[in-house]
């Protein structure tokens, strides 16, 4: 699977800012990874560990920049509201707009996820074309949804393998559940891109007579152990793509 990235806007993302003296520890008690001086990827979860939105972290001299889906930017500052207390930090939407770039450009930043995506910057404005996409097209070509599914645990959207959980890091929302499943190793569903006239389907995916996972869209949630097996759904076949970021 391949397609070629080129430079566009993304504008079904949207930044946010922070900004005050506790922006750092603030945040870190709220997201599955570490917040340093360097881009990073992560996701905001529940206190039952599961996955409410993904966000870039992207710190900067005097605030940290938050890209994220724009379906999600005013649940997001809701949920800051609500942790707030008495950190002192504060938070805004910005007019800011997303760029995704198959090469560096100045002050852009590789993916933290993976080096074939390509790398990222926030702009004041941008006259760059749309690509919702093309960049949708990108990222299933190499294993992951353009957008992070919500209500899934960490592991089943493949945090652990995309850079998006720290496992050394202090306490934060969600993390005994997410702690637990990778010290015990209970990974039992993953996250794959899938194709073929199954991808269109309705309905459970079997492999045999076992159900082996639920399919949405292009994407299915499928059990490891039976992820190799020929798969359909509704008697289609359904084609499996194994990226070689994925435990083989």
């Amino acid at each position: 699977m391949s397609t070629a990235l080129t430079d566009c806007h993304l504008p079904e993302r949207s930044v946010l800012e922070l900004e005050g003296l506790d922006r750092v520890p603030f945040l870190n008690g709220l997201v599955s990874n570490e917040i340093s001086d360097r881009p990073v990827y992560a996701a905001f979860l529940s206190p039952q560990g599961r996955i409410l939105h993904g966000v870039f972290i992207l710190p900067q001299e005097e605030c940290i920049l938050l890209d994220v889906e724009s379906k999600d930017a005013q649940n997001i500052l809701t949920l800051l509201s609500r942790y707030r207390l008495r950190s002192k930090v504060e938070f805004s939407l910005t007019s800011s707009a997303v760029i995704a770039s198959p090469e560096e450009k100045p002050g852009g930043y590789r993916d933290p996820r993976l080096p074939a995506l390509g790398w990222r910057s926030v702009s004041a404005s941008t006259s760059l074309p749309e690509g919702t996409e093309s960049y949708a097209r990108h990222c299933h070509a190499l294993g992951l949804p353009a957008s992070l599914p919500s209500g899934l645990l960490p592991h089943e959207a493949n945090l652990d393998l995309l850079n998006g959980i720290s496992f050394s890091k202090g306490c934060y929302i969600g993390q005994e559940l997410t702690a637990r499943i990778q010290h015990r190793n209970l990974v039992k569903k993953r996250l794959f891109a899938v194709s073929g006239p199954a991808a269109e389907a309705a309905g459970p995916i079997y492999a045999g007579e076992k159900e082996a996972g639920t399919l949405s869209g292009d994407f299915a949630l499928l059990r490891m152990e039976l992820a190799r097996q020929p798969l359909t759904v509704s008697s289609l076949p359904l084609n499996v793509f194994w990226p070689d970021w994925m435990p083989q």
